[in-house]
């Protein structure tokens, strides 16, 4: 006991050198990270309470904007929590507390909408919506985020109208399909909490494509619908452009050195066979 007890007043000091370098907004963002288990079984982290959620397969809530959190038993320090505590993430808005430890992935709720969700994920899953998720580029923080966009009523009609009204052809399943850009189209709930891939949307030499994923049938969409599913593929395109733009000015400063490579190796002295490896 003696030991252990030794063993946090090391830690602690050690955690009070770095915050006196680190000034006090370093503690007042610890603070904010630090989470606490209760008796009862939640997670308290500041005056908002956490509580498990029932698991539920379609369950994904929006993710790319989320923050870590530590989470302890109530006598350990603010100072000692990112050390000794429980790695936890929570969402971009605070409504969500969850880890995926060891491939088990399990999810808290805030406690004023944690009854409103568990409804919905203890019921039927009836998707209403379509949307899908894609990488964006931050030039400003440099970091990739994940982003979710939900298709407009328009968008969303133009999928059942293909899906009802053009005949569906069988995929060679020993063949190679090809295609200029693809996203993965979900069957949501409106508040996209709840979704399910169904579909592949695909575009190659201007003509697209809507692939189901569970039978593979191809569907090909007729040209008079290709601006609106030009627009459904719209966030992701201009998300890639930006990003190319974005490194290609990058790469474009960078081999813009005045480097004259001829001039270089001339002048180096160098006997390669010396440098072989026998």
């Amino acid at each position: 006991m003696k030991k252990a007890t030794r063993l946090i007043a090391l830690l602690a000091a050690l955690a009070l050198m770095c915050l006196s370098v680190t000034g006090c907004n370093a503690l007042d963002d610890m603070r904010a990270r630090h989470g606490v288990f209760t008796e009862n079984g939640t997670i308290k982290i500041g005056n908002a309470e956490y509580i498990r959620l029932p698991e539920n397969q379609y369950f994904t809530p929006a993710n790319g904007d989320e923050d870590n959190v530590y989470i302890t038993t109530d006598d350990v320090p603010v100072l000692l929590s990112v050390l000794l505590g429980e790695g936890y993430y929570i969402s971009g808005d605070r409504l969500f507390v969850y880890s995926s430890a060891y491939g088990d992935s399990f999810h808290y709720c805030r406690a004023d909408k944690h009854a409103e969700i568990a409804a919905q994920l203890e019921g039927e899953f009836n998707p209403t919506d379509y949307c899908y998720t894609y990488s964006f580029f931050n030039p400003k923080t440099e970091v990739y985020e994940t982003r979710d966009y939900q298709l407009t009523e328009e968008q969303k009609n133009a999928v059942k109208r293909i899906l009802a009204t053009v005949e569906g052809k069988v995929r060679d399943e020993n063949a190679h399909y090809y295609y200029d850009h693809c996203v993965s189209l979900e069957a949501c709930t409106s508040n996209m909490l709840l979704r399910d891939w169904r579909y592949d949307i695909e575009v190659y030499n201007s003509t697209y494509y809507l692939v189901t994923k569970n039978n593979g049938l191809a569907y090909t969409v007729p040209e008079a619908y290709n601006e609106v599913f030009g627009s459904i593929l719209a966030p992701m395109l201009e998300a890639e452009k930006a990003e190319k733009e974005y490194f290609g000015d990058y790469y474009d400063d960078f081999y813009d050195e005045d480097i004259d490579y001829d001039d270089f190796y001339d002048d180096e002295d160098i006997d390669y066979d010396d440098m072989l490896l026998i």
